[in-house]
């Protein structure tokens, strides 16, 4: 990145809005995934204080231009609209995702016999507050897309529980090995604000805007077998609904 433009201290613009505007029409330049300069850098060539760089990075993540991994940098961010995921769909995320030529990765964080939410026992008809509860943090192409908490119905995916599902479509397994299908449900969708947990997990500040995602899903012959939360990055995530008769 280089550019002849200077800022103005004596502009009614703030510094930090200048560099903002200065890095925006740059990073246009760039390719989804391109590195940004580091912040030091960015002071040594404007001038500035770190405060000031940090801000104007802050707005143009804000408003999803670019995203921070901490310890690696700065980087332009993929456009959302390339990243998009059919929500009514009887296929699952990473069905979507790899059919639409993605790279998938998924790192476990928890399989095991857990408590679950009251929501989730109504929902599964369960007559025991205990489902079995899978944690995975999702990536798309490299960079971290999700978290995702699963519950499944203790009984109809107690095989789950000797399963390593690193890089594994819970959906496909579930289909191969339990004979259980989408064909119904639903998605309840809202914007939320990262806590620290989910920050962290996302690599995002907390306060980043994201997706969320509650789900029920339920089989043709079994019923409802499966609950998930979703957190999804706002800056990532796109979701389409089609509408239609029958769909």
């Amino acid at each position: 990145m280089s550019s002849r433009r200077t800022l103005n201290p004596r502009a009614p613009l703030p510094l930090y809005a200048q560099l903002r505007d200065i890095l925006s029409d740059e990073i246009a330049q760039l390719a989804p995934g391109d590195r940004l300069p580091s912040e030091f850098e960015i002071v040594d060539r404007f001038s500035v204080s770190r405060a000031t760089v940090r801000q104007a990075i802050a707005e143009l993540e804000s408003a999803g231009r670019v995203h921070r991994k901490r310890g690696f940098g700065t980087f332009v961010v993929h456009p959302a609209a390339s990243v998009v995921w059919r929500l009514q769909s009887e296929q699952g995320w990473y069905e979507e995702m790899t059919r639409a030529g993605h790279k998938v990765s998924t790192r476990v964080l928890h399989l095991g016999r857990d408590a679950a939410p009251a929501w989730v026992v109504d929902a599964l008809e369960m007559t025991t507050n205990v489902a079995i509860r899978l944690d995975r943090v999702r990536s798309i192409d490299n960079d971290v897309a999700l978290f995702v908490q699963s519950y499944l119905h203790p009984v109809l995916c107690a095989a789950a529980l000797e399963v390593d599902f690193t890089d594994l479509s819970l959906y496909t397994w579930l289909r191969e090995n339990c004979e259980l299908r989408v064909m119904g449900g639903t998605r309840t969708v809202r914007a939320v604000s990262a806590s620290r947990r989910e920050a962290s997990l996302l690599e995002l500040p907390a306060g980043a805007p994201l997706l969320y995602v509650e789900a029920v899903s339920v089989s043709d012959t079994q019923g409802p077998f499966e609950c998930y939360q979703a957190w999804h990055r706002g800056d990532l995530a796109s979701f389409r609904v089609v509408v239609g008769a029958g769909v």
